[in-house]
């Protein structure tokens, strides 16, 4: 599989490879370790593989849903369905709007299931009854988190040990932040949307008492809360 541009992929889409007197077929996605990565990184199979896992269990909510009550409801969703919504999402989180609008349609129909409402229910209200970020903030919480802990290298992975540079430590001086990460330099789309920039730039927007918090857990709170409240700001009801 050869991953690039769209724009790239039609002009170099053909290109054989022999494994001794065969041809090595070309493929156009893959999955590896659950995600399923595209030619152009579109995640467009990847969501469509999410969504046919989710919607068999959306059926069962459905089903249960007449002789359980909203709170046993939800952690079911949160046990069974928000945990497929999550996997690979430092991966996969920065899709294409529509990918993420699609996603975020999965979730507002498992909370009608929840509570028992209608299509004309405003989801924001839903969400704050039930307690529950948008899907897309929910992955800008769990980006953040990563971030937190290899900025202060608290259970950080090994391999990410290092990943993000302070903007101190690279200029050799204090600053009135020195907790800002450096931000790569990249001009495309595709570069400022990878994990390296975003999250550093998602990290660099929070206010600085934020990225100051002495432990996970607070910063796990106010994150919360601040993405929280970001939901209600944004929020326009189509009702």
């Amino acid at each position: 599989m050869i991953i690039a541009s769209h724009k790239a992929l039609k002009t170099n889409r053909d290109i054989n490879i022999f494994y001794g007197d065969s041809i090595v077929k070309q493929q156009r996605h893959f999955k590896y370790l659950g995600v399923v990565v595209d030619e152009s990184l579109s995640w467009n199979n990847h969501v469509s593989y999410i969504a046919s896992r989710v919607y068999p269990k959306l059926k069962l909510l459905n089903r249960i849903s007449s002789f359980l009550s909203p709170t046993i409801l939800l952690k079911i969703y949160k046990m069974t369905i928000l945990p497929i919504l999550d996997y690979g999402c430092i991966v996969w989180g920065l899709c294409s709007k529509k990918n993420s609008d699609f996603l975020e349609r999965l979730q507002n129909k498992a909370m009608r299931i929840i509570l028992r409402t209608n299509h004309l229910t405003c989801t924001q209200s839903m969400r704050e009854r039930l307690g529950l970020l948008t899907l897309f903030n929910r992955r800008r919480y769990l980006r953040l988190q990563l971030v937190y802990k290899i900025v202060n290298d608290y259970h950080c992975p090994r391999q990410l040990q290092g990943y993000f540079s302070l903007r101190s430590e690279l200029r050799r001086k204090a600053l009135r932040d020195g907790r800002e990460l450096h931000l790569p330099r990249y001009k495309t789309a595709v570069g400022q949307s990878t994990f390296e920039y975003a999250a550093a730039k998602e990290w660099n927007d929070l206010p600085k008492e934020l990225r100051a918090c002495e432990t996970l857990r607070l910063f796990k709170i106010k994150t919360f809360k601040l993405l929280i409240e970001s939901d209600k700001t944004q929020h326009i009801c189509s009702v």
